[in-house]
């Protein structure tokens, strides 16, 4: 029964019929038996006579007339109609060449003229018509019914349009309809000299010269590749209804930036696609808008290995789309940016990779966007610098890497989905005041060493890395994962959260708080004036998990025995009987003023040493004369 129902979906999805008794039997009898695969089944069912003669006719004629797939329902009347004998497509060509569709595309006339048999060459074949040709047409006393069929079923169109024919009926069988497209789409038409050109509804692709005459494209996704322009040129280029994209080159971008009047002559575009070039490229986004009447908002680098690209005057709120990397920095200049108003932008990485990474500059622009296009690999890196940026919103499907210069950022904003793997930021510069980074919700990294300041690094759920400021004082907040915490060089506040976290415990009076799990404390810090403090050590914070270990790097040995402190000493003398050692790099633990200290005496000297000793406190009185010391420095309570 099942591979009946596939053979009965596949022949109504391809030719729009019930499959004859014979054929359904034969089907299933071979898949039944697995001498058949069912898309195996689906490549026979697109290839047989039936769908190369009666079908694909129907689909050639309506992108021969019109530049577009047929709806579903006039291909079921047309192919049932031309399978059952009752007309022909030259039958169907009449019909279409009185419609206004038709006309709109080639002409209100009927006459088969030179304009229309351009035309006609143009859309249908791809290539302008031969002088042979051209002469046989004009003499021939056809309509323009019989020579659109004609063109629509030559052996030159069908070989052009098997591969597309076949694409639209395979995305029909699996219920993902073409409900507009071209064959321009797939490779661009490069228009002759002196050849406009009208686009129908589909998404079209043309290549203009600079001889070229007005070219209009219809409705759909467009796009026009440039090749040349110069003032004076016959016509307008004109996008349609749409989101328009116009691709060009650097001498044409230039030219462009450089003359007001070639500006003029293009119009009607949402988006620029810019090439690869070997010389530098200004693209004014700004004369291309105020001239041409344009509304792009959109850049998008479509090739690698551009060179010094600077996009001007491009409007607040528009968007970089890498699809590869420039070897030079790419500057963005947002349309009034530096005025008092709060300006946007968003770099979109689209790209699976690049050998350097990009740079953007984006200078005088307060909100910045950088996301990922889709869940594919992404680029690993991009670097960013910008002296106004205060906040940075990171997002998209994919996880990637964001190195940032901008000495005015206040906040970050992690949105990278949880699925996207590990998202990675780094500071290269000094910020000017307190700096935030809310982490996502899966696995991320904050390395805010370079920050300055004070900073507030949340990580949110996953696995997560925070280093914080050697400059400032820093609050980390791990959250539910196994996180990496790396404490700055101030007065820190570190919550580790749920999980079994690392806590990297450096110089200065931190107030760390492992939390939940069993958590590691990497003891480094160094200074007997600024001695972090464990608020929660605990014997395992989950009941039955493992207790929180101190890992005191090179530490051979562990003095159970409590240092006997002489009374009424102070908290220096303490560290230095902790610290007086003879052989070196044993841990040893004393109770001083209501508090207990872990503290690794590394040098031979009868003394703590500043910048070399470790030292760490607990908060309150922790017996750890029953202490387990694995002899590799970790040091558990028991």
């Amino acid at each position: 029964m099942a591979s009946a129902d596939t053979i009965r979906s596949l022949y109504r999805a391809i030719q729009f019929r019930d499959p004859p008794a014979g054929e359904l039997a034969d089907y299933v009898a071979r898949l039944d038996s697995g001498q058949l695969t069912a898309t195996a089944a689906q490549v026979a069912i697109l290839r047989s006579p039936y769908t190369v003669n009666f079908v694909a006719p129907v689909v050639r004629e309506y992108q021969a007339a019109f530049g577009r797939v047929p709806d579903l329902g006039g291909l079921d009347f047309w192919a049932d109609s031309t399978g059952a004998g009752y007309v022909d497509v030259l039958e169907l060509a009449k019909l279409f060449v009185s419609s206004a569709e038709f006309q709109t595309r080639y002409g209100a006339g009927t006459d088969v003229n030179k304009a229309f048999l351009i035309s006609l060459y143009t859309s249908v074949l791809g290539r302008g018509p031969d002088e042979g040709g051209l002469a046989y047409w004009l003499g021939s006393g056809q309509s323009q019914a019989q020579v659109l069929n004609y063109f629509a079923q030559s052996a030159e169109f069908t070989a052009q349009s098997s591969a597309y024919v076949e694409n639209f009926l395979t995305l029909n069988a699996a219920g993902k309809t073409l409900t507009a497209g071209s064959l321009l789409a797939q490779s661009p038409l490069t228009l002759l000299p002196e050849q406009g050109f009208v686009g129908g509804t589909g998404a079209e692709a043309v290549r203009v010269a600079k001889t070229t005459a007005s070219v209009a494209m219809g409705a759909g996704d467009d796009v026009v590749f440039l090749d040349a322009i110069a003032p004076g040129r016959p016509g307008l280029i004109a996008g349609g209804p749409g989101s328009d994209t116009l691709t060009m080159g650097a001498v044409v971008a230039n030219a462009l930036a450089g003359d007001p009047d070639s500006a003029a002559l293009v119009t009607g575009f949402e988006k620029v696609g810019l090439l690869s070039s070997k010389v530098g490229t200004t693209l004014d986004v700004g004369a291309l808008n105020a001239k041409g009447a344009n509304a792009i908002t959109t850049v998008e680098m479509l090739e690698p290995g551009a060179l010094g690209v600077v996009v001007k005057d491009i409007p607040s709120g528009g968007a970089l789309v890498l699809d590869h990397y420039s070897p030079s920095p790419i500057f963005i200049q947002v349309k009034d940016a530096a005025t008092s108003k709060t300006d946007a932008f968003t770099i979109v990485m689209a790209g699976v990779g690049a050998p350097e990474p990009p740079l953007v500059i984006v200078p005088y622009v307060e909100a910045i966007t950088v996301q990922t296009a889709s869940s594919a690999a992404q680029m690993s890196l991009l670097q960013f610098e910008s002296n106004q940026t205060t906040s940075v919103t990171m997002a998209g499907p994919a996880g990637f890497r964001l190195e940032l210069a901008a000495s005015s950022l206040s906040s970050i904003d992690n949105q990278v989905a949880a699925s996207g793997g590990l998202t990675s930021v780094k500071l290269n510069t000094k910020v000017a005041g307190t700096f935030t980074y809310q982490g996502s919700a899966g696995s991320d990294e904050c390395d805010a060493r370079l920050a300055g300041g004070n900073t507030v690094l949340r990580g949110g759920d996953g696995d997560d890395a925070l280093y914080g400021s050697q400059g400032g004082s820093n609050t980390l907040e791990g959250g539910s994962g196994d996180d990496r915490l790396f404490t700055g060089s101030g007065s820190d506040t570190v919550n580790g959260g749920d999980g079994s976290d690392s806590v990297f415990i450096g110089s200065g009076q931190h107030q760390i708080t492992g939390g939940a799990g069993a958590d590691l404390l990497i003891v480094q810090s160094t200074s007997k004036t600024a001695i972090p403090v464990i608020l929660d050590l605990g014997r395992g914070d989950l009941g039955p998990n493992p207790a929180d270990v101190f890992i005191f790097a090179g530490a051979g040995a562990f003095q159970a025995a409590r240092v006997s402190l002489p009374g009424f000493g102070t908290l220096s003398s303490a560290l230095n009987i902790a610290g007086s050692s003879t052989s070196g790099n044993t841990v040893k633990w004393f109770q001083f003023s209501g508090s207990t200290y872990l503290v690794q005496d590394i040098a031979t000297a009868t003394t703590f040493q500043e910048g070399t000793d470790r030292v760490v406190k607990i908060a309150g009185l922790v017996d750890f004369s029953t202490a387990n010391f694995d002899g590799m420095g970790g040091l558990t309570l028991l």
